[in-house]
């Protein structure tokens, strides 16, 4: 704004003693071309300030979508194991899985095995994934502001998941559920907020 300024207190200046004197009318082209280019300068860095701003906002979109399917695969390929028999290698194992499928505990007047409980905490996992896929699919379309909130809570439910996992499973699961989270932290990294949207 000073090259704007100045250029009127030029013309006040010039315009005090009539018509404009031959210096007066060199400090007025003078600072008018520096008011160009400060608009120029202006104009173009907005222009780069837009243009890198639709494309963090198109990227952080793709890897939302990218993650719903992601997170689509992880439900599917979890729903196929649940399908699967296990097959003992030795007799240990052999009695392992006839007291966890015919063994039952009395839960508050209900009977369940083990092999039970631990299927129904597997479909509960599936549908979970699956839930969260199909709602970062349906949301992709959506503002950036509403899909940077979205890949905030999945993203915190998949930092909890995926430390259980590394807990308590093994390294198939934990790595789908680690590309998981990494599709989400980069999608909210690149959403734009609600400060930003114009």
């Amino acid at each position: 704004m000073f090259p704007i300024r100045r250029e009127v207190s030029v013309f006040s200046r010039c315009s005090l003693g009539g018509s404009p004197t031959l210096g007066c009318t060199k400090q007025i082209h003078y600072w008018s071309r520096v008011q160009f280019r400060y608009r120029s300068t202006t104009q173009l860095f907005l222009s780069f300030h837009d243009i890198k701003q639709v494309m963090t906002d198109k990227w952080g979109k793709r890897l939302f979508k990218t993650g719903g399917v992601w997170l689509l695969l992880v439900g599917l390929v979890h729903g196929i194991s649940l399908f699967g028999k296990m097959t003992p290698a030795n007799d240990t194992e052999r009695q392992l899985l006839d007291l966890m499928t015919n063994y039952k505990f009395n839960l508050l007047g209900s009977l369940r095995s083990m092999y039970e409980l631990m299927r129904g905490f597997s479909i509960v996992f599936m549908l979970s994934a699956l839930v969260l896929g199909v709602l970062a699919l349906l949301l992709s379309g959506e503002r950036a502001a509403l899909l940077k909130r979205v890949a905030a809570v999945t993203t915190v439910w998949l930092v909890l998941v995926t430390a259980i996992s590394l807990h308590y499973f093994f390294i198939v699961p934990s790595s789908f559920l680690a590309v998981a989270l990494l599709l989400f932290v980069l999608a909210w990294l690149k959403l734009p907020g609600s400060g930003n949207v114009g």
